[in-house]
């Protein structure tokens, strides 16, 4: 069992040099990328793309990546130097890689968590970096540096694993047990990774534990927060969506004779009479949207209500500026109406909307193109979609 002596400072500044390299470079690449198509991700999503579809590419696409890079720092801490020296010359390099593909999942996660509360890419990479260094220097720089390890044996058992729960500082403390491994002369390995060699509270497999928990929770909240957070495009759901019985079982589609007819106290001499036996596909009740931007505010549709039956062509017509749009982006769950409702086919848009879009086809005003992309791949993908 390895005892608890300090950092061999050679050892100390390479280890800290190629960490801090690596998960920073590689925290700014995922986060540039996490915003490529954000501002096409719910036009996508009307023409039938699923939330798990979107988030799921997101990952795979940035998880390949940390499967090529992984092996190359793994293999970068076990290379031997001209001098015959190692970073990590006596531990397994399992362990090294496992604790490095965990650290990679965990800030991809992280940073499409944290992508969520933003709407614009510099904001959140302004505050990402912001978060990240605060926290990656406030346990490397505060706690474990060695004339402030006594501030880190301090903590509790819980803070020290609760400050795990983000990839950095998991990373940080791995590093920072695999290094008294080292010292020793032993190295981490599988059969002593349970061990409580430096700190008498927690080893490396309650560190890779918290890890892996970490990975699960961002899932959780990713899902959680894209549903329901306010401030993005979209519909979102109330917060406690993931307690109605609607949310898991889908909702049932309003029968014609369960909806509410829309009654008009116009004059019928400039409206046209509503047919009967013909079902309504689109019903539109009482619609009002009011943009805020600031003090002021702008009200693009006042009080629409409107029924559009199945079989029958229906055109909206108006200048620029009446609201054609964003009636059309209101039935199609890109905006959330102020006030007033619609459904269609029987499905509301603000309870069901993904039901509700799947009766939809709708041509964007602005073309949903990637610049990555052949015509023949978009051709593909949207098929697929």
């Amino acid at each position: 069992m390895p005892t608890p002596v300090p950092w061999p400072a050679a050892l100390d500044s390479m280890a800290r040099a190629t960490r801090s390299r690596w998960s920073h470079r590689f925290s700014i690449r995922f986060k540039s990328g996490e915003f490529a198509g954000q501002d096409s991700t719910e036009l996508m999503k009307m023409m039938g793309m699923t939330d798990f579809t979107y988030w799921s590419s997101t990952f795979l696409n940035y998880f390949v990546i940390a499967l090529i890079t992984v092996p190359i720092i793994t293999i970068a801490y076990k290379a031997t130097l001209k001098n015959g020296t190692a970073i990590l010359k006596h531990s397994d390099g399992g362990i090294v890689f496992l604790i490095l593909l965990l650290f990679m999942i965990s800030l991809i996660l992280f940073c499409m968590t944290f992508s969520i509360f933003f709407n614009r890419a510099v904001f959140a990479i302004i505050a990402l970096l912001i978060v990240y260094i605060l926290s990656f220097t406030l346990l490397s720089i505060k706690f474990l540096t060695p004339l402030n390890e006594s501030a880190y044996f301090s903590m509790s058992v819980i803070a020290k694993l609760g400050i795990c729960l983000f990839p950095q500082t998991a990373l940080v403390t791995a590093i920072f047990l695999i290094s008294s491994y080292e010292a020793s002369g032993e190295g981490v390995h599988w059969s002593n990774i349970s061990e409580f060699a430096l700190l008498p509270e927690v080893n490396l497999l309650m560190v890779i534990l918290t890890m892996l928990f970490s990975c699960f929770l961002y899932v959780f909240l990713l899902w959680y927060f894209d549903a329901v957070w306010p401030w993005q495009p979209g519909v979102p759901k109330p917060f406690y969506f993931f307690l109605t019985r609607s949310y898991w079982c889908g909702g049932r589609p309003k029968q014609q004779d369960e909806i509410e007819l829309v009654q008009t106290e116009n004059s019928v001499e400039f409206f046209e009479t509503e047919p009967r036996n013909i079902s309504r596909g689109v019903v539109i009740k009482n619609l009002s949207k009011e943009f805020r931007s600031g003090l002021t505010s702008k009200l693009a549709v006042n009080n629409v209500s409107l029924n559009i039956y199945q079989g029958q062509i229906t055109a909206l017509l108006g200048h620029n500026g009446a609201g054609k749009t964003t009636i059309i982006n209101i039935l199609t769950g890109l905006f959330t109406p102020t006030s007033g409702g619609a459904s269609i086919n029987g499905l509301d848009i603000l309870t069901d909307t993904t039901k509700a879009r799947r009766g939809l086809g709708v041509c964007p005003q602005h073309n949903v193109l990637f610049d990555t992309l052949t015509v023949d791949e978009h051709l593909k993908i949207y098929a697929a979609v």
